[in-house]
């Protein structure tokens, strides 16, 4: 993700391939969507992502990622 890129580009993508792959054994599953978001976000998101995974633990959602993450870019 570039540095003054606006993370709803991201979830764009992320979504297209979810629903590419939605009836197929390459399923995306959430856990696996939140460790991408993990994994590409910039280091100016790092603490709200893992300030929301630590409050909503097995509750977290790729929806409340990007939530935090469009609000930070706003």
């Amino acid at each position: 993700m570039g540095k003054d890129k606006n993370p709803s580009i991201f979830f764009c993508k992320l979504a297209t391939l979810e629903h590419a792959y939605a009836h197929t054994k390459g399923r995306l599953m959430d856990d696996k969507m939140i460790g991408a978001i993990f994994s590409i976000a910039r280091e100016k998101y790092r603490a709200t992502l893992n300030l929301f995974a630590e409050n909503q633990g097995d509750g977290l959602q790729p929806s409340h990622l990007e939530a935090a993450m469009r609000k930070i870019w706003h």
